[in-house]
């Protein structure tokens, strides 16, 4: 995980390129199969990423920093905050496409700012665009909004014992490292669902934690005691999913590879 803190505005300066690229990037494979969307606007050159009234980046940015901090430590002026849950929420702000951005000309997205009184100038050619992220930026991007209710929705169909009343635990694979990072609660692992998903694979590995589990040699949180500290590496599945923190291996609790 990448935190940072800083004030929101020393972060926004920080994500600003990056979201400002996402969504270049996002906007072009949209803008292969059309037009400006404005009616009887047919021009396919020149065309920009517009966000919609009340929707601009800074106001989704603010929008998510309130909800995941709060609006007391947003109003305290310094923020601690995970970028790669950030980017996954603001990846998810922008799908589809059209909950936050109409493509647009470059004279129809004028219009459309100064018909509904829009005051960020937020032009984002996605003909051109200079240090955009990279393929690979965009995809790590995307790859981690997939959510837990997503998963667990799809292994609920294949698998007959699993139900979402369940304790279950989730991670993707962790953006800066191969392994999942799991924090499971202490008093709900033993005999809970954990869930590790591999997007860019389109699988999921579902073990059933059972009591024979030796909690005792799992890492604790330092600023949680009551919660484990799990790193599984991803490097040699789903032959070992070994902790590196702890070296136990869960394979032994493993049930199934789920596919989608």
């Amino acid at each position: 995980m990448s935190y940072f803190k800083v004030t929101f505005e020393e972060f926004y300066k920080i994500i600003n390129p990056l979201t400002r690229n996402l969504v270049a990037n996002m906007s072009r494979k949209a803008k292969q199969h059309t037009t400006c969307s404005t009616p009887d606007c047919n021009k396919r050159t020149g065309l920009e990423a517009a966000h919609l009234a009340g929707k601009s980046r800074p106001t989704i940015t603010a929008d998510i920093v309130r909800k995941m901090i709060g609006k007391k430590d947003l109003d305290n002026g310094i923020i601690e905050i995970d970028l790669d849950v950030f980017l996954q929420k603001f990846v998810e702000e922008h799908t589809p496409l059209e909950k936050s951005i109409k493509i647009l000309c470059k004279e129809c997205h004028k219009k459309y700012d100064k018909e509904n009184n829009v005051e960020f100038n937020d032009v984002i050619n996605i003909d051109n665009i200079e240090d955009e992220a990279t393929d690979e930026d965009f995809k790590e991007a995307v790859l981690s909004t997939m959510k837990k209710e997503d998963i667990r929705a799809i292994v609920a169909k294949e698998v007959e014992d699993f139900s979402f009343s369940d304790s279950c635990f989730f991670a993707n694979v962790n953006k800066t490292k191969t392994v999942w990072w799991v924090e499971p609660n202490k008093d709900k692992f033993n005999n809970s669902w954990l869930l590790l998903n591999n997007t860019e694979k389109r699988e999921v590995y579902l073990f059933k934690i059972g009591t024979k589990l030796s909690t005792e040699k799992l890492k604790t949180r330092d600023d949680k005691n009551n919660q484990y500290k799990l790193e599984i590496l991803t490097e040699k599945a789903p032959n070992s999913f070994k902790d590196r923190l702890s070296g136990i291996d869960f394979k032994e609790f493993y049930i199934k590879t789920v596919k989608y």
